[in-house]
Formats: structure tokens, sequence, C-alpha cells
């Protein structure tokens, strides 16, 4: 069963029943870490402790939303990251010119390009339709990316990168 931690600014945390009794022992505030982005967090000695990392006891860690929603923080969407592998798991960039990730309008074609972990971008080429750059970024992604890919056109259980 889900509980929602009230936050400040009139927003609220999603968690698991088991968390909520010890995580509503404290105040909890919405920190916006980019536009769009909110996080649950807490003051302690003068620090931001939050609460994705305070449900999985990891405080100094990377902990990755899978679902990209910071404020839901039930343990099946929190999994332990490194800085790769959580840019895998990111939507698609704001003011791009085209409606997928991976993919941009390039000296009148589309181009779908993708970044490995670790590694530098490479481009996968250039299409005549963008729906058919998209699903070149989507087959790169999943071989490189795995379960942490964030796809534009999804299967049943993979994420979305809208």
């Amino acid at each position: 069963m889900n509980t929602c931690i009230p936050l400040t600014r009139g927003l609220v945390a999603l968690v698991d029943a088991d968390d909520a009794v010890v995580l509503s022992a404290y105040r909890w505030h919405a920190i916006e870490a980019k536009p769009g982005l909110w996080y649950a967090a807490r003051r302690a000695r003068g620090r931001y402790i939050y609460m994705h990392r305070e449900v999985l006891g990891h405080p100094d860690g990377l902990v990755d939303h899978r679902n990209g929603d910071g404020l839901d923080n039930r343990r099946a969407n929190l999994r332990l990251a490194n800085h790769a592998l959580n840019n895998c798991n990111t939507r698609k960039r704001a003011g791009t010119t085209s409606r997928y990730k991976g993919v941009s309008r390039h000296r009148g074609a589309w181009r779908a390009r993708i970044t490995p972990p670790g590694g530098q971008q490479a481009t996968l080429g250039r299409f005549e339709s963008e729906a058919e750059a998209a699903l070149a970024y989507d087959a790169a992604a999943r071989r490189l990316f795995g379960r942490w890919a964030r796809l534009n056109f999804p299967r049943a259980g993979e994420e979305a990168a809208a």
C-alpha cells in the first residue's frame, strides 16, 4: 500500500506504507532540482537529506528514480546507480527540434545520436523520417542501456522518453 507524505509548496511524496511510519516523523520540503524535477528533502545539521536516499539507506550515494518522478519514493521505483547509469534514464531534452529523444533536424534530414555510458556522443545515422530516427535511437539505447533505457517507443515494462 502507498502513502503520501506532505511536502512544502503543496506537493506530496509517494512512499511505501512501511517507510511512511519513519519518514512522517520529519518535516519534508519540496526542492526543485531543475525546472519540473522535484525531490523531497529534510534539513539536518545545515544540509539537505533526500528522501529517496533515506528510503534506500544510501545517504551519500546516487539513487535513480526508474519512472523519472523525483517525488515517487516507493522502493520499487528506486535503484542504486552511478552517474553514467543515471544519465541513461533521462527524458527527452526540452527545446530540441524533434519530439523524440536522441533525434534532431540536421541539414534537411533527421539525425539520431546517442551517448554511451562514459563515452562520447555517436551519430547513428541520417533518416528521411523523424520516426525512423527515433526507432534507430531506441534500438541503440536498448543495446547500450538495457533496463535503464528511456525510449521513444517503449514496449511493455520499458520507460517512455517523454
